[in-house]
Parts: structure tokens; sequence; C-alpha cells
């Protein structure tokens, strides 16, 4: 079969942190499955479950269950004018992340519209002293000058980094029905072009501000990590 739209994106994801921020310890929790889908109710269930987490590390000195920034490459789109009803919950737990000294990283999206896309869009609330704020990161070309043409657009974008044509991990045991392009064997040795499917290297090139979003988290991370202050 082929391989699934978003096989392998946690391990991307991953890749590109320890690129920029080596020394970042990474807690990886899937939600979705290889289609990209999540049920909204499970993602509040995860996020309630890794804000108690940290919020015991803060209050009982366990610095092994403290979260320094939760990076989200994820969102959705209001599909009617009354699902805004349905945002409050989930801006909240993100803001109480905030409030407990969590820097909360958003993707912008990649639908190349100024739509608003959530949780990213919920980097536009107004400044709160209280509380780290949330940044939501659109996508640059790998020139790292000019915006990606796929990626979100609106006040709510609060930054911007590379986001085309990275290079990260992905699982190995990625594999689908794709085939060579050509082949054909001369002088014994048999000769073909590249197969798509074949991720035997580990590595890959993939491009979205999902992956954008995680290159900021990490130079937060680094940062925290080289500024005694921080």
């Amino acid at each position: 079969g082929s391989v699934g739209s978003d096989a392998g994106h946690g391990t991307f994801i991953c890749g590109i942190i320890r690129q920029v921020c080596p020394s970042a310890r990474l807690l990886a929790i899937p939600v979705m499955a290889d289609d990209g889908v999540v049920a909204e109710s499970g993602l509040m269930v995860t996020l309630s479950a890794l804000l108690y987490r940290h919020i015991d590390g803060v209050l009982n000195g366990r610095p092994d269950l403290v979260i320094d920034v939760l990076n989200l490459s994820l969102g959705y789109y209001h599909e009617d004018p009354n699902d805004i009803a349905f945002d409050g919950p989930f801006a909240a737990i993100l803001a109480d992340f905030g409030r407990w000294g969590v820097a909360v990283v958003a993707s912008a999206g990649n639908s190349g519209t100024t739509r608003p896309m959530y949780p990213a869009a919920f980097a536009a609330a107004p400044d709160d002293p209280s509380r780290v704020p949330q940044v939501t990161v659109g996508a640059l070309n790998a020139d790292g000058t000019s915006v990606a043409y796929f990626s979100n657009a609106g006040d709510w974008v609060t930054a911007l980094r590379v986001g085309a044509s990275l290079v990260s991990t992905v699982p190995t045991t990625l594999s689908g029905d794709a085939q060579p392009a050509a082949g054909l064997t001369y002088q014994g040795f048999h000769r073909t072009t590249p197969d798509p499917d074949a991720y035997a290297s580990g590595f890959a090139t993939w491009s979205g501000t999902s992956f954008a979003g995680p290159v900021l988290a990490a130079e937060i991370a680094r940062a925290i990590v080289h500024d005694p202050d921080l």
C-alpha cells in the first residue's frame, strides 16, 4: 500500500529539534495515526495529562517532569461559524501551560490562506503578563528570506522559520508500493532510478509549517540551555 500522509511526522520533528538543540530531552507523545487525524477530545485529554505532569514536577521539585517548550505541529479550521464556541477549552489549557512557564509553539498551517487555523490563531490573543506568550510559526523557503507559498498568513502568525525542503529523520521501516521509474541490468549489475518509498537511510526531505515550528521550539530550548538566567 501507500505510505500514510503523515507517517514519520513525529520522528521528522524530533530530528529537527536534535539538529538545533542536541542536548534537548524529548518527550514525543503520539496522538494521531498516519492519516493525520485526531479527535479533539483525545488531544485535550493528552494535553491535560501533560499539564498535570508538568505542574507536579514544578510543585514537587521534579525537574524530570517539567516541560520548557510544548511544540504543536497540528491544527484545524472552523467548519461552521458556531465552531468558535468550542475553542474556549483548547485556548484555556494552552494559556494554562503559559501560566506555568511553558512556551507553546504552534505551526501556522499549509493552506496558503489567511483563514485562521487553531491553535495557531490563539497567538493573536491580547498580551497577558501572567503567562509566557504563545508563538505561531510560518514557513520560509530554504533561502531563509522568502515565505513559502504554502504557508498560512495573518496577524496571528508571529514568527517565521525555514520550513521548506528540510532534511531530518524518518523511521527506517517506512515502505510503500511505489517503485523506481526505470531499471535495467548491465554487465551483471542492476541499475534503477531511486525508489521514492525507500527510507532505509533513515532520512528524508519534507516541507511544512509543521517543521518550521520545531525549528523555533528548538531555538527556545537552546537559549534555555545556554543562558543561566533562563
